[in-house]
């Protein structure tokens, strides 16, 4: 999360997925990504799993020397491509979940854009989106 740019609360509408329900209106503490940020989540991402690649390499159980160096090579690149994809974070705290309409936290550094949510209550999972 970015240390130059404070959360700031962003208009959004919360919908469950398959409902004929409206979407609620809600308020959340959004954190916007620059790109020095964004790259630097994606690179991290890709240091750790190719970082990880030559210790799994040197494994004498032969399948996990095959399969897992070769997932991890590949694994790298597409999760820092999905890291680098994503613009904002949600800074935590709570919000109404649109089916039971109980307070539910929201994790914090839940990416966004829909951001999926989970209510501890009902067990719904509901989707947040810009309003």
């Amino acid at each position: 999360m970015s240390a130059t740019e404070p959360p700031h609360l962003v208009a959004v509408k919360l919908a469950i997925m398959d409902s004929e329900r409206p979407p609620t209106s809600a308020e959340v503490s959004l954190v916007e990504l620059s790109q020095a940020d964004r790259v630097t989540r994606a690179l991290k991402r890709l240091l750790i799993f190719w970082g990880l690649a030559p210790l799994v390499f040197i494994s004498f159980v032969p399948i996990v020397h095959l399969l897992g160096t070769l997932a991890l090579l590949v694994l790298g690149p597409i999760l820092s491509f999905v890291a680098y994809r994503t613009t904002v974070l949600i800074a935590g705290g709570s919000i109404d979940c649109p089916k039971c309409t109980r307070g539910t936290a929201v994790k914090e550094h839940t990416p966004g854009w829909p951001a999926r949510m989970f209510c501890s209550h009902c067990g719904t999972t509901f989707y947040a989106s810009r309003a």
